[in-house]
């Protein structure tokens, strides 16, 4: 219950954690079994070659601390994975390694934000964006994106004054599952330019998960004012081992180094040996497959999207969600409410990601096929009744 006498930090901002959970208490009364289309982690098991080399590091007693920025072997590794994907020349001075791409986010915006600092941040954004920055007393600012879920770079570039610290881009995105262009992101990469006193912070954890022939490049091989966050949990289906990065120029991933010694330490040790025959290209087969099936998920769920009266939606690019428009039906709340209610499927209202998602819900396909069919079949019978 309630302390009188604890009051809690106030920037430590309620509203995604506290819509998530109130949605996923709502009863349902029925006898169908709950399914949740709401989740944004992969069901397959971690790639062999990794698992082999986690058990190996925990039975060779790896189990102390590394330097605070990581294994150089796997600082390397990661430099090495990106000039291969992006051919950008970096080495392991320019890569720390973090306790996953939410540990990335917190120490970059711990290094870069002063009070009064301004931090832009996309319409419809995963909300540590805009969480993290108001703790160091930073202003977050949203600039609009267009039709097609793209960067109007027009109103993004209308925001940057003498005091924008950081913009930030996600790109495949969470939750539109969009990628941004190759024409804004050189644009965008021009205007920080004209602005040297910015610096562009690119969510990347997504970076593998691209369907249907899209690319995606990495603002990084247009401007080196950048740092990427990127990590294996969405790569590598291993969200709970906690390894990400940060990739920045040398002298910001050393203040970088102080912030992850201030917080936690390190990455933990065994998972970073559990993540080098990853990046060392050990695990390709693994990751080929897990790929091949989320596109045959993407499109078993674009195909029953196709069918549900009243509903529309941007094709996705990449990452693994659908945001489909619900307004016909209510806002995004309420319908999520009665999808619960009604046929006991669990989804994430639009809101969560900011006040533009009002009118969606983000849907997953990383789950189970089988679990993911039923609960749109479900979820069309439901749409349908409404009509």
């Amino acid at each position: 219950g309630a302390d009188p006498y604890f009051k809690p930090n106030l920037r430590l901002s309620e509203t995604q954690s506290s819509l998530i959970r109130a949605i996923s208490r709502v009863k349902y009364k029925g006898t169908l079994s709950r399914i949740s289309l709401g989740l944004g982690e992969l069901n397959f098991p971690m790639p062999k070659k990794a698992q082999e080399a986690n058990a190996l590091a925990i039975k060779e007693g790896k189990t102390g601390y590394t330097d605070n920025a990581g294994l150089d072997e796997l600082r390397t590794a990661v430099a090495k994975d990106f000039e291969r994907n992006q051919g950008v020349i970096l080495d392991k001075d320019n890569v720390i390694i973090t306790s996953g791409a939410t540990g990335a986010l917190y120490i970059a915006f711990e290094a870069f934000l002063n009070p009064g600092d301004e931090v832009l941040i996309p319409s419809l954004y995963y909300p540590l964006y805009d969480v993290h920055p108001r703790k160091w007393g930073a202003k977050v600012l949203e600039y609009g994106l267009t039709t097609e879920f793209d960067v109007d770079v027009k109103d993004l570039a209308s925001k940057i004054t003498p005091k924008t610290k950081l913009i930030v881009l996600n790109s495949p995105s969470n939750p539109t599952g969009q990628i941004v262009s190759r024409s804004a992101t050189a644009e965008i990469a021009k205007l920080v330019e004209n602005h040297p006193q910015a610096f562009i912070l690119t969510d990347e954890i997504y970076s593998a998960c691209v369907f249907d022939g899209a690319k995606h490049k990495s603002i990084a091989s247009f401007t080196d004012r950048v740092v990427v966050i990127d990590g294996l949990s969405k790569r590598a289906s291993q969200t709970g081992k906690r390894i990400g990065w940060i990739i920045a120029p040398k002298v910001v991933i050393e203040t970088m180094e102080k912030s992850q010694q201030q917080t936690y330490v390190c990455a933990p040790t065994d998972s970073q040996y559990a993540a080098l025959p990853v990046l060392n290209g050990e695990c390709e087969d693994d990751l080929r497959h897990y790929q091949e099936e989320l596109g045959k998920r993407k499109a078993v769920m674009g195909e029953a999207l196709k069918k549900i009266p009243g509903i529309s939606f941007v094709p996705p690019k990449g990452a693994f969600y659908y945001f489909i428009d619900v307004s016909s039906y209510g806002d995004c709340r309420s319908v999520a409410t009665r999808l619960i209610k009604d046929v006991n499927v669990v989804t994430v209202p639009g809101i969560a990601f900011g006040q533009a998602g009002a009118n969606y819900l983000r849907l997953s396909y990383a789950g189970d096929i089988a679990n993911t069919q039923e609960g749109l079949k479900r979820m069309k019978g439901a749409f349908e009744k409404w009509q």
